[in-house]
């Protein structure tokens, strides 16, 4: 946890608790890395009364997160761009962590978000901008399997020209799918 947090170096986060009976969240919200440590050992209580825990990190404008990869789409992911954090959240389920050459204005982040998760196969809700992703040491009871686990945290970047070429791309992919959709509406 205290790795996971430290990697994406956000100054704040917000934290979700859900709970298992209610489905309600418990929101604690623009938290300092060291207030939500602090809250370790009442997230463990939470935990095992079978409830998930989810954050997400506030104004993170160098790495984007995509949520629920297959094994199959991490390895065409890694490929392709350097995976700067990977988190092992059930066997052969994933989220990876990149880290862009550049702070990404909001448009540059949303196009990213929306080019990972259409190239990559990943979680359409990791789409949103308040996306909440797992936190590494608590078990996903909708898994019902080991904890969450940070496989590694290594840090490499994306350079500021493969950066680029990563937005162009996107864009270029954007282009096509939104003329395909008016040329489908037209007919």
């Amino acid at each position: 946890m205290a790795k996971q947090l430290a990697f994406l170096a956000a100054e704040r986060f917000d934290l979700a608790v859900v709970e298992a009976s209610s489905g309600r969240q418990i929101l604690r919200r623009n938290l300092s890395a060291q207030q939500l440590l602090a809250l370790k050992d009442w997230l463990e209580r939470c935990n095992r009364a079978g409830n998930a825990i989810y954050f997400r990190p506030i104004a993170c404008a160098r790495t984007l997160g995509i949520g629920q990869l297959s094994a199959s789409s991490l390895r065409q992911l890694q490929n392709e761009v350097p995976v700067s954090m990977l988190v092992e959240l059930a066997p052969a389920t994933f989220e990876a962590w990149i880290t862009h050459g550049r702070d990404l204005s909001t448009t540059e982040q949303t196009l990213l978000k929306w080019y990972y998760w259409e190239r990559y196969s990943a979680e359409p809700a990791h789409m949103e901008g308040q996306a909440f992703f797992a936190l590494a040491g608590f078990t996903l009871p909708e898994k019902r399997t080991a904890p969450v686990r940070l496989v590694h945290a290594s840090g490499v970047a994306l350079s500021l020209e493969r950066t680029r070429q990563v937005l162009l791309e996107a864009a270029r992919l954007w282009e096509q799918q939104s003329h395909r959709r008016t040329l489908e509406h037209e007919r």
